[in-house]
């Protein structure tokens, strides 16, 4: 916030307002003590899966203890809503350049403080390919359009690299209550039953493109990372399902489909995992928080009202503590 705040009293009122934060990410993440994550070791810390992580990860904090720190989704969206009160509008374009940004959970917390995000569900590589990015912000163009060149930039400079699969996605916040609506609308179709809804959550999932919320590596069932508009397509296609579920499923698709406005990805083997491929069928573009091969500490503790925005305005939450 004093970064923003120090850049706008020395250059007020500008034309667009674009923040670009660069640093280790793991998707949501709580207002929690130090302490969390552990210390990290490449590419990310070891023994993270029950671990709350959020992104900028600092491993060199000065309170004088050997606590990682770091940013919460929350802390987030109160310095992406600070930055807009002091311009008087939102803040024109954010981009994550971090890993397992693109989430539901983070791009609702920040709607209405952000008028565009770009961001990746998956590994994000931080190609540091500025060189190439900055140029693009040109007198005339907005945030949305520099998203969408910046887009285009960050896919064609990891094209050039083999062994870096990637996913981006460009995200209209405007539309992001409109997601909230219909995964509340979904999670409460699949409550009323959950008895007869577990096995076709369980197969949704396993089915679905998923993104490596714990850093193994793999993208598998561990992962609690999943595609929403995949997984609330196989739910809609799933003629097992009632008809709420298959017609709460169709909405959410639609939503996601109008919120993300541009996408771009390229399944492949990442250098660091030789033996694994990172593969989507169907990118959608927007991550979504649904561990069903176990439950994680951090879901128990962290995924209410609370913590995020997300978990406070949907049934979401609801809906992971019943499954």
């Amino acid at each position: 916030s004093q970064f923003i705040s120090d850049s706008l009293l020395r250059y007020p009122n500008p034309e667009q307002l674009i923040v670009v934060l660069v640093g280790h990410g793991s998707g949501w993440g709580a207002n929690v003590m130090s302490g969390q994550p552990n210390p990290h070791i490449w590419p990310q810390p070891s023994g993270w899966g029950d671990q709350n992580g959020g992104m900028l990860w600092d491993d060199t904090p000065d309170n004088g203890t050997d606590a990682s720190l770091s940013l919460s989704t929350a802390a987030l969206g109160e310095t992406m809503r600070l930055a807009g009160a002091q311009i008087g509008r939102p803040v024109d374009l954010l981009y994550l350049d971090a890993c397992d940004m693109a989430l539901a959970e983070v791009a609702y917390e920040v709607r209405g403080s952000v008028s565009h995000l770009l961001a990746s569900p998956n590994v994000a590589w931080a190609s540091f390919n500025f060189d190439n990015l900055l140029p693009d912000v040109t007198e005339g163009r907005t945030g949305a359009e520099i998203g969408d060149l910046w887009l285009e930039s960050e896919a064609e400079f990891l094209n050039e690299h083999p062994g870096h699969p990637y996913t981006f996605s460009l995200i209209d916040l405007d539309k992001m209550n409109a997601v909230a609506t219909a995964a509340t609308g979904l999670a409460d179709e699949l409550l009323a039953d959950m008895a007869a809804s577990r096995p076709h959550i369980i197969d949704a999932h396993a089915a679905s493109g998923k993104y490596d919320s714990n850093f193994d590596g793999k993208l598998d069932v561990n992962d609690s990372y999943t595609d929403l508009l995949d997984f609330a397509e196989h739910l809609q296609n799933n003629d097992a399902a009632n008809t709420g579920v298959r017609t709460a499923a169709e909405e959410v698709v639609a939503s996601v489909d109008e919120v993300v406005t541009k996408t771009a990805f390229s399944s492949g083997t990442p250098w660091p995992y030789p033996n694994d491929e990172w593969y989507w069928e169907r990118y959608g573009g927007l991550g979504i928080y649904l561990p069903t091969a176990r439950d994680e500490a951090r879901r128990k503790a962290y995924y209410n009202a609370a913590y995020l925005a997300w978990a406070a305005d949907t049934t979401w939450d609801e809906f992971l503590d019943v499954f």
